[in-house]
């Protein structure tokens, strides 16, 4: 009989995920030029699948100009990044990444305009 996982490892390897990535993201920007004309590049959520082989990464950049360039640097590095994880999370398999830009941030500001057009 199989043993059950915990309802909350996904939320802890999430979070391992989300830690580790930030912890590269901060070291590689300052020797990789697309990161460093993106500014600050920021590791939002980290959003599994139910059986942990992909892992949707969400992520804000400080310059939304250079955020499509990011992405697809971020998703070209992906294999390399699985590899660092790697060896840092024990697991069977380390999730495949995938990076996406979060637009949540530039949404609210632009909800906000919206609104405070509206009133008086």
């Amino acid at each position: 009989m199989r043993a059950k996982s915990s309802p909350n490892r996904g939320l802890r390897l999430a979070d391992q995920i989300q830690s580790d990535l930030a912890i590269w993201l901060m070291r590689e920007s300052q020797d990789q030029p697309r990161l460093k004309l993106a500014g600050l590049v920021s590791v939002t959520e980290v959003q599994l699948n139910r059986d942990f082989s992909q892992a949707k990464i969400f992520f804000s950049v400080l310059n939304e100009a250079t955020a499509a360039d990011v992405t697809e640097f971020l998703n070209q590095r992906a294999p390399y990044m699985r590899s660092v994880l790697a060896r840092q999370i024990t697991l069977y398999k380390v999730p495949t990444l995938v990076f996406q830009y979060d637009r949540t941030e530039s949404e609210a500001a632009r909800i906000n305009t919206l609104l405070k057009s509206f009133l008086p």
